[in-house]
């Protein structure tokens, strides 16, 4: 009864966080097939104190996004009418809009007017910035004018300038001493190639040609810039199995984490991140409990565990895409794999495979939220996906490197692989994007999901099976 009891709650927090009919379906399933995954990692004893945990957690989450809701937008001393600024902090990544610009949720502590009165304020508003913006966790002050979204009450702010506070506080200052020398460290790059590590690394694309931008995205590859679980996997990766080599497996697993939760806090907590950094911890402590839990069952935890401490992430763009992504690679994506093993080898079969999944999975969400789709991605991520890892892996070498005699030989190979990246995405880029019309967001994360239920709920009774044989 426990799956249908956490299908139940997922669906009544979605209703009660405002989601609609879709995402309540999602989040049953997600919850559902969660708590048969997590079934499979506890005895039943413990399954249940861990069950009545969660609902603790998911009320107590509900109640703050309900007190967050009854909150919205209060202004204690200023009318509405004479708001020109605002202070507080971007709590969302960027995502972009129509007209070539950025919109951020921004929690508010202050507001001024026209007369530089400031008061207190709360809640969160809506901000349209003209060109990018900056990353969440940023504590801003924004010029401009206060609106209200007129398919919604929510309220809007229409951003004319903004200036950047310096961090605040120990992480906050942690985090801004580990920009910079990560900054000067990669000022000693050739300068063609600073622009694009930054962007892949950091997540900041200031620096990158607006040109090169342009034909990633035509190509199909903006998710190759995105931060996302690749370049988590990278990281942690590569940490953990050189902390395996010299620290031992256990604790080169331990070195994996830790090293991802620093970089999510370096870079910002975005949703694709949040997801795969969730997704190394799960995995890594089902490895030193001497398990290997399967790529679903990981998913599924880490989609649990996120929505339980955070509900309203289900309505992140960024994240729906994250997550269907992933789910079209193992579950799709592996249906793909099975169906070619008679006529393309192993190496070039999974890249395809896996690219066939996401875009499947992602195709509704993008076309529903930017009208095109891009089918040449498929490809560009079979030829594009590798080198993107390997100059990523570079640059990562090159941050740490002790020799400076070997700099050079590092930053020429990464350049050496940048040409070829950017010859392929020119290429590319070439190829006309289909106008799509929009299709239901929901439908590629409910079918990936519900993959992962029926995958998971198979497996729980296969393994009860074989224990009660």
């Amino acid at each position: 009864m426990s799956a249908p009891i956490a299908a139940v709650l997922g669906a009544g927090l979605a209703a009660y966080t405002g989601a609609d009919v879709p995402r309540l379906i999602v989040t049953a399933c997600v919850l559902a097939g969660a708590s048969v995954t997590v079934s499979s990692f506890v005895s039943p004893r413990h399954f249940v104190f861990l069950c009545v945990g969660a609902s603790g957690l998911v009320a107590m989450c509900a109640s703050m996004q309900a007190s967050a809701r009854a909150a919205a937008a209060s202004f204690y001393g200023v009318t509405r009418e004479d708001i020109v600024a605002l202070h507080g902090t971007l709590v969302s990544d960027p995502a972009p809009t129509a007209r070539g610009g950025a919109r951020v949720v921004v929690s508010l502590s202050r507001v001024e007017n026209e007369t530089g009165a400031v008061a207190d304020a709360r809640g969160t508003v809506l901000a349209f910035f003209p060109d990018d913006a900056p990353d969440a966790g940023r504590s801003v002050v924004l010029f401009g004018r206060l609106g209200r979204l007129s398919s919604s009450d929510l309220d809007s702010f229409t951003v004319a300038a903004y200036r950047i506070k310096p961090y605040a506080g120990p992480i906050g200052y942690g985090r801004g001493f580990a920009l910079a020398r990560i900054e000067r460290r990669i000022a000693r790059l050739p300068t063609e190639i600073v622009g694009f590590f930054r962007a892949v690394f950091l997540g900041r694309r200031d620096g990158l040609h607006p040109e090169l931008e342009n034909a990633f995205r035509l190509s199909g590859a903006m998710h190759l810039l995105a931060l996302s679980g690749m370049h988590l996997a990278v990281i942690s990766g590569l940490v953990g199995y050189l902390g395996g080599i010299v620290l031992g497996r256990g604790r080169g697993w331990v070195m994996s984490v830790l090293v991802a939760a620093l970089y999510i806090v370096v870079v910002g907590p975005r949703p694709s991140l949040v997801r795969a950094g969730v997704m190394v911890a799960v995995f890594a402590v089902a490895r030193i409990l001497g398990r290997r839990p399967r790529g679903v069952d990981v998913l599924a935890a880490a989609v649990f565990l996120i929505l339980v401490v955070s509900p309203s992430t289900a309505h992140d763009l960024g994240f729906q895409l994250s997550v269907a992504a992933l789910a079209g690679i193992l579950v799709f994506g592996a249906v793909v794999d099975q169906a070619l093993i008679p006529w393309i080898p192993n190496p070039i079969r999974a890249s395809f495979a896996a690219s066939v999944g996401a875009q499947l999975c992602t195709a509704p969400i993008v076309a529903s939220g930017f009208g095109v789709l891009y089918p040449v991605g498929v490809f560009t991520a079979i030829v594009l996906g590798f080198p993107v890892v390997v100059f990523l892996a570079l640059g990562l070498v090159f941050l740490v490197n002790p020799i400076a005699l070997l700099d050079g030989l590092i930053a020429g190979t990464m350049n050496i692989t940048f040409a070829f990246l950017v010859t392929g995405v020119r290429f590319f880029s070439g190829f006309r994007p289909w106008n799509a019309a929009p299709l239901p967001a929901s439908l590629p994360l409910f079918a990936g999901v519900l993959g992962m239920c029926v995958s998971s709920v198979r497996r729980a009774i296969q393994s009860h099976t074989v224990a009660g044989v």
